[in-house]
């Protein structure tokens, strides 16, 4: 191979790759290797049977609003309605005290973490999708009250969800099985933590 062609080939990889970097760095495009591998989509709450009554509800729950300080509580009885044994101190702040529309029945897709990556690089990944709420999470900690199988993972691992706090910023919550109870803390999304492989992420 003359030196010549050398150069030519050289150069003709050089902005292959060049491209390829180009493309991976836009915004909204995922890299061929996925940073996220989907896991089964969950409703919350469940569909019920087509012949199943939907149960009746009291005048003491309340339907059109989610009180966030109403069922975010640390309890150390593994009876309770659900098993929080520690709520962190940015979470208590940014949103105890966060009201919500009553949470309608939604379809949740967890996915899996690849590799380790930030928060702001899962948003970005997840797109418009990201977001959920503190009624869906409440709902899928309703099922798995005292650490039981279902769709949030119980082996230390966190489970990640990008919700609003009350002054409208997006932030990362992070929920993971501690076997007392729950454990339950927020970070910014822009933040330089990284999270690890096998942590899971919930979007729509």
């Amino acid at each position: 191979m003359s030196l010549l062609t050398r150069s030519i080939v050289a150069a003709t990889v050089i902005t292959l790759a060049t491209a390829a970097h180009a493309q991976t760095a836009q915004p909204g495009v995922r890299p061929g290797a996925e940073l996220l591998r989907p896991e089964p989509a969950r409703s919350c709450p469940p569909t019920p049977p087509s012949d199943a009554v939907e149960p009746s509800t009291t005048a003491s729950v309340d339907t059109e609003r989610f009180v966030a300080a109403n069922h975010f509580r640390e309890s150390a009885a593994l009876r309770s309605s659900v098993a929080i044994s520690w709520l962190g101190a940015t979470f208590r702040q940014r949103f105890l005290d966060k009201v919500e529309p009553a949470p309608a029945r939604a379809l949740l897709q967890p996915f899996q973490l690849r590799r380790a990556a930030r928060g702001s690089e899962i948003v970005a990944w997840l797109g418009d999708r990201r977001e959920t709420t503190l009624g869906e999470l409440w709902c899928l900690l309703s099922l798995q009250p005292n650490g039981e199988s279902g769709a949030l993972l119980i082996n230390a691992a966190p489970n990640l969800f990008f919700i609003r706090d009350r002054d409208d910023k997006l932030w990362t919550v992070d929920v993971l099985w501690g076997g007392p109870g729950w454990e339950i803390g927020a970070s910014a999304v822009e933040g330089d933590r990284p999270w690890d492989a096998g942590a899971q992420a919930f979007s729509r």
